[in-house]
């Protein structure tokens, strides 16, 4: 090998080694960088030589997201615990034949997971043309627990003729409502007949 070739050989051995230096500086530097994102805290010297951890700007932000979530949580947690259950749990006339213009009593049984107050309550149906001939409505206070609550309708006159509802089966509903929103719903169904019962 001549000298020439030679001293080209050398030169680009050298230029390895030295990038190859300069790579290997930069991956410590780089470690060291990675090292101290694993612990966000940093120790700072106050001018009386006093070490204290601080937390790192990203640490602190990460600890402000926890905390919202963690208030948002409580605050679901919140509502879920003062929702109020409420169930119609039995829905009844005193008897399931009526003739014309009778006396039916009516009673709704509401359970309630907690005292409530101003729940309304609709009783509606034999509705032959649209229009319901018992229509009752009324706002009461529940108990926690089970309530019973009673209303009182008169039969249309009933007539297989003009004039009247024609006999058959007719459906009576029962609505709670609470706070506007309907809580719960319950149908049964009465018969009518022509005359007296």
């Amino acid at each position: 090998m001549n000298a020439p070739t030679q001293n080209k050989m050398t030169i680009i051995c050298i230029f390895s080694l030295a990038l190859a230096l300069i790579l290997l500086l930069g991956c410590i530097q780089q470690g060291g960088e990675v090292s101290g994102a694993a612990h966000p805290e940093k120790n700072i010297s106050d001018d009386r030589g006093n070490d204290s951890i601080q937390p790192s700007p990203e640490h602190q932000a990460n600890e402000t997201t926890n905390a919202a979530l963690n208030e948002s949580n409580a605050e679901v947690n919140t509502t879920q615990e003062d929702a109020v259950l409420i169930q119609i749990t039995n829905f009844t006339t005193d008897k399931n034949t009526y003739g014309s213009n009778e006396n039916m009593s009516i009673t709704v049984a509401v359970a309630s997971t907690k005292a409530v107050d101003g729940v309304q309550i609709k009783v509606f149906g034999i509705k032959p043309y649209n229009y319901a001939y018992v229509n009752l409505d009324r706002k009461v206070n529940l108990s926690e627990g089970p309530n019973e609550i009673f209303f009182s309708a008169e039969t249309p006159y009933c007539t297989a003729g003009c004039g009247g509802v024609y006999p058959g089966p007719y459906e009576l509903h029962a609505e709670v409502f609470l706070n506007e929103s309907q809580a719960a719903n319950s149908t049964i169904t009465i018969r009518l007949i022509s005359g007296a019962s």
